[in-house]
């Protein structure tokens, strides 16, 4: 643990605290990927999907509400890349940037700004308890070609929770 980064290390202890003094948060179901597209396509709708490799290219940081474990009024803020796979290659098509909020019962109120290149920014705001492994941004609007935007974001860790991911898939589905 000591060779990880300072807030991977605050998200691991926070994981801790919440299985030893908590009671366990309900996790958001599971919604299969292609459940999602599948959904958008007889809807009409457009679906994207984008990875955040934040193990390799993200920064962030941790405004912390006094000493000892992370409590309520703890806010975590990050900005990191966004890319496509196609054919076993990524490519950048954009970034991320946004702020959760830890609220009582280790819930964090999160949101997020996400710029796509040639396309304008889609802003999502969500809540999720940190042992989920995904849950879903509410679109609130957007700007460039993407003004008015309104849908839906899933946001699932590739590897282990919410919390303790700098890896995250997400599906952006646009009504």
């Amino acid at each position: 643990m000591a060779n990880l980064p300072p807030l991977a290390r605050l998200a691991l202890a926070v994981t801790s605290f919440i299985g030893i003094f908590l009671e366990p948060a309900q996790a958001v179901p599971r919604v299969p990927a292609a459940a999602v597209a599948a959904a958008a396509a007889a809807r009409g709708t457009r679906t994207w999907i984008w990875y955040e490799e934040g193990a390799k290219n993200n920064s962030g940081m941790v405004l912390h509400n006094g000493k000892g474990m992370p409590r309520a009024g703890d806010t975590f803020y990050w900005a990191g890349s966004i890319v496509a796979k196609a054919h076993g290659k990524s490519t950048q098509v954009g970034t991320d940037t946004g702020e959760c909020m830890v609220l009582p019962r280790f819930y964090m109120q999160c949101t997020t700004l996400i710029n796509i290149n040639k396309y304008g920014s889609l802003v999502g705001t969500g809540g999720y308890a940190l042992s989920d492994k995904a849950f879903f941004y509410a679109i609130t609007g957007g700007t460039g070609r993407l003004r008015g935007a309104s849908g839906q974001i899933l946001v699932k860790a590739l590897d282990g929770t919410l919390a303790t991911s700098f890896n995250v898939k997400y599906i952006v589905t646009l009504d």
